[in-house]
Order: structure tokens, then C-alpha cells, then sequence
């Protein structure tokens, strides 16, 4: 299979192997048996690393999960359409490792052809896509809050914006520390991100961790990203922002092609532009009723 995302050849046999336990077999011309030998090849590949099943599936799934956010080829939210996000596969991932660790070959067809029987995709599990609420998390007053309800889930969250944000962990930014703080009266919980990116500048991300849901406030902070026409940030572009009474902010794009603004009043349709003396972009009529980080503008030359 093509490596679609520019992926590390690592990352790509992986990513191959989890669409294959997703059910995506139309990667293989619809051939769940040139399918099913691609897995054999893939787990006789973990087999001969003597990995701990359970340990390298989280670290697989992780490693993709946020190679595919750096990548910023879609949105936060339908990047986690692609298979590494769905937990129906990892599921099924674990299984056939379970069963081919124990007990080889024959063990992983059948397990295969239990999972992928008659009615399967019937008994696929729905995705819980994770949202971003409100907050742009630069401070604990506007901390990011996402629409799951699932711990686990949320600091996976966490990774992923980041990732979808600064670009690649260890390559284009690194953790210096993640910590929890708790407000005095108990009511917030925030999980913090220190990070340092490539150029050495710090950058520090608030997270709300309060198992209580938060109430959305009247203002909210909007943005996206600006990308040319390979998917990559531009920097530089100058955003408009018109609001109805026809007052006009700007904002500046950041070296990955990021732009926000605060304080956007929810209810309202506005009107945003894009100007680059390298790039054309068509202007959004785009209403605003919750926190976005997903109004991305690709150009058109």
C-alpha cells in the first residue's frame, strides 16, 4: 500500500496493519486475504522484536494517532476518522495479538474470521469523536475543555492538539513537564503542558480536567489553520475578521500557518478573509455558536 501520509516507513506498516483490523479492505482492492497476509507479516515483525503485546499496541496506536494530527492534512476532528483513532480496530488489534503470541498462525486466522464474520461491520463500534468545547489554553482562565466525558480519552485529546498545533512531538516540539493543579476551591482541575518548540521558544497549554461540566461562556475564541495547497502552514497570511456592526480585526498567521481570536461573541455569522502576496483565498461566511479551531483556509493557487 501507497504511504499516503508521508509517514516514517515504520509508522506506515503500521498504519497499514490498523487499517487492516478496521475492516478498511478496500486499501487491498476489497481482498480481505492479501488483507489477512499483510497481518501475518505484521505480527511475525512484533513477534521477532519480542515486544509485550499490550505495551506496544498503546505505543503504536499513540505514535500514529499523533503523526497523522502533525501531518494537519484535515481537521482535529476528522483526522480522528481515520482508523488509528477508532477503538472497534484496537479492539480487534489486541485480539489477534493475543491469539497469534499464544498460539501462532492458524490461531490468528481463526480469530480472524471470528472477528470478520457475517454482520461485522453491524457490530462495529460508533467513534466518539473528541470536540473542542471552548478555550484556546494559553491560560488556566481559558483552558481547553473537549466534549468527552471519558478521562482517558481527554488526555489523549490533549496530545493530539498539541500535535495538530506545533507539529510533531520530538521533532518539532518537545514535553518539558505535565502536571495537574487543582483550584482552591476544588472546582477546576487543570492539566498543564510545558513544552519547548524547535526554535527553543516555550509554550505552555492549559487543559480543564474538572469532571464537572463546565458552563460555555458567552465569548469564545475561534481560529484555524492557513495552508497552501500541499496541506503545509503558511506564515505570514493576515486573517479578517468583520463583525455585523462592521468592525474589522486581524490576526497573523504563525510559522505552522495557525491564527485565533478572542473574545468572539457566539450567536453570530462573521464574515473572515485570508490575504498572502503568494497565495488567493476565497473568503467564509462562517457562524460562530461554539469554540472552533477547525476554520482552515486551503489556497486556491
Amino acid at each position: 500500500m501507497a504511504n499516503l501520509y508521508n509517514l516514517t516507513n515504520q509508522e506506515s506498516m503500521f498504519y497499514t496493519a490498523q487499517c487492516i483490523v478496521n475492516g478498511n479492505w478496500h486499501l487491498f482492492n476489497g481482498n480481505r486475504n492479501v488483507a489477512l497476509d499483510k497481518l501475518k507479516l505484521f505480527c511475525g515483525f512484533i513477534n521477532a522484536k519480542s515486544f509485550n503485546s499490550d505495551a506496544f499496541l498503546e505505543d503504536i496506536y499513540t505514535r500514529v494517532q499523533s503523526s497523522l494530527m502533525s501531518k494537519r492534512l484535515n481537521t482535529f476532528k476528522l483526522t480522528q476518522f481515520q482508523p488509528p483513532f477508532n477503538d472497534f480496530g484496537k479492539q480487534n488489534f489486541k485480539e489477534l495479538l493475543t491469539d497469534w503470541e499464544g498460539s501462532g498462525e492458524v490461531a490468528l486466522e481463526n480469530k480472524f474470521e471470528q472477528i470478520f464474520s457475517d454482520g461485522w461491520e453491524e457490530k462495529k463500534s460508533s467513534r466518539e469523536v473528541i470536540k473542542v468545547i471552548y478555550g484556546d489554553g494559553a491560560t488556566e482562565e481559558t483552558a481547553i475543555k473537549f466534549s468527552s466525558s471519558n478521562v482517558k480519552k481527554r488526555i489523549n485529546a490533549e496530545s493530539w492538539f498539541i500535535n495538530y498545533q506545533c507539529g510533531k512531538e520530538n521533532e518539532d516540539w518537545k514535553k518539558e513537564r505535565n502536571f495537574m493543579t487543582q483550584s482552591s476551591n476544588g472546582e477546576k482541575i487543570h492539566n498543564i503542558w510545558d513544552i519547548r518548540l524547535a526554535d527553543g521558544t516555550r509554550k505552555t497549554f492549559y487543559f480543564n480536567a474538572s469532571t464537572k461540566e463546565c458552563v460555555a461562556a458567552a465569548n469564545v475564541v475561534t481560529g484555524g489553520w492557513v495552508l497552501n495547497a500541499n496541506g503545509r502552514g503558511i506564515d505570514g497570511a493576515i486573517v479578517t475578521f468583520t463583525e455585523s456592526n462592521g468592525n474589522v480585526r486581524y490576526a497573523l498567521t504563525n510559522k505552522f500557518g495557525f491564527y485565533s481570536f478572542n473574545n468572539v461573541m457566539v450567536g453570530n455569522t462573521y464574515t473572515f478573509n485570508v490575504a498572502h502576496k503568494n497565495y488567493i483565498f476565497a473568503p467564509q461566511i462562517y457562524p460562530v455558536n461554539y469554540e472552533e479551531f477547525n476554520l482552515n483556509f486551503m489556497a486556491n493557487r
